[in-house]
């Protein structure tokens, strides 16, 4: 027996960050979207642990998805069951997307419905998956518990606290990727960050959260992220392409995560193809795709 999902992408509506923690993380407010830009993941009991790939540059150990399935087999499973992962990747890598993230999630998520449905239980609710697999999630990364959970949220600490918020309704959504590679991009990112120039109060994130709360509709000042001034000021042309963005974008437009994935929010879908049709022209080199923000949690097919 396999089980399969769809593995979504997400964006921040906005990323601040407040300081340095005692531990070594930054403390960060953000809220956190999942859109319709998807891998898919399909995952089965196996004799040894195994990952086929659509791209195979990422098929090894190292990727997320074959870690999760690891920590899976070796902290939730009494039988020590070892997993065969098929990922199908659609969403790009180091993009500030949370692809890998997502895709870890994905494997968390159905291992442990596998497990359940061997066992003759039901379907894990969204509270349910972030109780018994946050803990195992957050050890792989800040983003990945996220993933167990409803469609948007708050997320304090490092990225791991999470409380859901009401999801964006009637917006489209253009996603604009450079043909950029940052290699270490994360380390790099927050090494760039000038606590007197990025550091922020958590206060604009709270008012996101306040927008959203009551169906307002998010601005470009609603859509602050610390990482834009360092990633524009080592990357010169992403300050060209911000500055396109915001043009074509009425400055509706957001960084999301670290990078280099600008989103522009759109109101309809035809505006949303004009946008893309817009930025394929003026940016040739970049991915362009048009997503919509999703309403429910990841689900679960046979």
């Amino acid at each position: 027996m396999r089980l399969r999902c769809l593995s979504p992408a997400k964006i921040n509506l906005g990323l601040e960050i407040l300081g340095k923690r005692p531990d070594g993380y930054h403390e960060i407010r953000t809220i956190l979207q999942m859109v319709d830009l998807c891998d898919e993941v399909s995952v089965g009991f196996s004799d040894e642990m195994r990952l086929v790939c659509s791209d195979p540059a990422v098929a090894g150990p190292e990727n997320l998805a074959w870690r999760a399935g690891e920590r899976w087999r070796d902290e939730r499973d009494p039988e020590h069951r070892s997993l065969a992962i098929d990922l199908v990747k659609r969403i790009p890598a180091a993009a500030g997307l949370g692809g890998a993230s997502s895709n870890g999630a994905s494997v968390l998520i159905l291992a442990e419905e596998l497990a359940r449905t061997a066992g003759g239980s039901g379907l894990l609710s969204p509270g349910e998956r972030l109780d018994r697999l946050g803990p195992l999630a957050a050890g792989l990364g800040s983003d990945v518990p996220f993933f167990l959970g409803e469609p948007a949220a708050f997320a304090s600490g490092r990225g791991e606290h999470l409380e859901p918020v009401a999801p964006l309704s009637d917006e489209w959504i253009v996603l604009i990727t450079p043909a950029l590679t940052i290699t270490g991009k994360t380390a790099v990112m927050y090494g760039a960050l000038d606590p007197e120039r990025d550091f922020t109060d958590g206060a604009t994130a709270s008012k996101t959260r306040r927008k959203l709360t009551a169906g307002e509709v998010l601005e470009g000042a609603d859509l602050f992220n610390a990482f834009a001034r360092p990633l524009c000021a080592h990357y010169p042309d992403m300050e060209r392409i911000a500055e396109i963005v915001g043009f074509y974008a009425d400055g509706r437009y957001g960084l999301s995560g670290a990078g280099p994935t600008w989103y522009a929010l759109v109101g309809d879908e035809a505006s949303a193809s004009n946008l893309a049709e817009a930025m394929r022209a003026e940016l040739p080199e970049a991915r362009i795709v048009t997503a919509r923000p999703l309403a429910g949690p990841i689900e679960i097919h046979e």
